[in-house]
């Protein structure tokens, strides 16, 4: 690439076909080409209030940036000042930059490359994230934050008495119980070991009621949106699934098909096909279908399979009733397929189901799950002519 036009500020007397911003903390890289989309010109730490003034001033146009922390909330107010915005992967920016710019990573290449991947008509942009979600997204980080926490402070007490010999196990934490033992070997453990074995368990005690209370709140929050009502009707979607849901899928209506919404969560197997042969000739993989592509969001994909083993387990224990659907997976259970690949399509089933209940806005049924739409019209007007 020549030298790059390095300015203080753009000259908004002239209109620009879109705009490149590589966003740091304090400050903001910009590129841009004119409408003749000639040269770039380039603009280097530009501050937050100065680049919102710059916007403020300019005719409306297109803004591309990454979905880095804050993007969001600085795409609403870009937006609010009349300007279109795009979200780009860091994936393709960071493919760009090795491609065009021999691996040179700096702000301004960073920002160059973000407003070249913006004329890429095959690129598929990442859609922003409204307030509430955000606020979903945030509730469900100190969740699991708050777990981590737990989890760790869990491990130490239990590595700590068992390294004094007296292990514990799997599964057990009377927290009653730790106390009076701890008191019961003070002389073994010393005053200072004994009293801080105290704080950590009751630092898990404090834990718990925490978690409970931002699950109360993340709850309260989820009730907002009108999806959730029909994706709690749903057997193995909780609230973490629900909530999941709510904030990284958006509007249904944007997949054509479930199947669409299977990949953009990641359970469907990987195409590996390359001339005309595949890498393994057995089963699925020998059509070029090879494992879990695992893309789109990791959470909401484990989520949707922790709901799917929840399932499963309801089934196995015969605690739901008999229909098509619990048939299906009773089919699948009974199989010799590995545990992993039946949570897998159980959990696409219910992403599937998940899809089709938003879209015709009901409630899951187990007399209509498992049967096609086609069907179930059909045996309407059955009943219909028969009353």
């Amino acid at each position: 690439m020549a030298r790059k036009r390095i300015l203080s500020t753009l000259d908004t007397s002239i209109t620009y076909d879109a705009l490149g911003l590589d966003i740091a903390k304090e400050d903001v890289a910009l590129a841009a080409f004119g409408d003749d989309h000639d040269e770039p010109y380039f603009v280097d730490k530009l501050t937050f209030d100065g680049l919102y003034a710059l916007l403020a001033d300019m005719a409306p146009t297109l803004v591309a940036m990454e979905p880095c922390s804050g993007a969001h909330q600085i795409a609403e107010h870009i937006e609010a000042l009349g300007h279109q915005v795009m979200m780009i992967s860091g994936k393709h920016v960071q493919a760009w930059v090795k491609d065009h710019c021999n691996g040179q990573k700096t702000d301004l290449n960073d920002a160059f490359a973000i407003l070249n991947l913006a004329y890429d008509r095959w690129l598929t942009p990442i859609r922003g994230k409204t307030r509430e979600e955000c606020r979903l997204l945030a509730l469900q980080a100190s969740y699991r934050q708050l777990q981590g926490q737990r989890t760790k402070t869990l491990v130490h007490v239990k590595a700590t008495l068992h390294a004094w010999g007296y292990p514990i196990r799997t599964g057990s934490f009377n927290q009653k119980a730790l106390h009076e033992l701890i008191e019961a070997n003070r002389d073994l453990f010393g005053d200072e070991v004994a009293e801080t074995l105290h704080l950590m368990i009751n630092r898990v005690r404090d834990l718990d009621h925490d978690i409970a209370k931002v699950l109360k709140l993340l709850t309260e929050a989820t009730k907002r949106d009108p999806r959730a009502s029909l994706l709690r009707s749903i057997p193995g979607f909780g609230v973490l699934t629900t909530s999941r849901w709510c904030a990284v899928m958006g509007d249904i209506a944007r997949f054509e098909s479930p199947k669409q919404a299977m990949a953009f969560i990641g359970l469907v197997p990987n195409n590996r096909i390359t001339g005309h042969h595949t890498e393994t000739s057995s089963g699925r993989e020998a059509r070029g279908q090879g494992k879990m592509s695992k893309r789109g969001d990791k959470m909401l994909r484990s989520l949707c399979i922790l709901g799917a083993a929840s399932l499963c387990l309801m089934v196995r224990n015969n605690r739901l009733p008999d229909c098509p659907f619990v048939a299906g997976i009773k089919e699948r259970l009974a199989s010799p397929r590995p545990w992993v690949k039946v949570l897998v399509y159980v959990a696409a089933k219910l992403v599937r189901i998940a899809t089709a209940l938003l879209k015709y806005g009901e409630t899951f049924s187990f007399k209509k799950a498992g049967i096609s739409k086609a069907v179930l019209k059909q045996w309407e007007l059955e009943q219909a002519k028969a009353a």
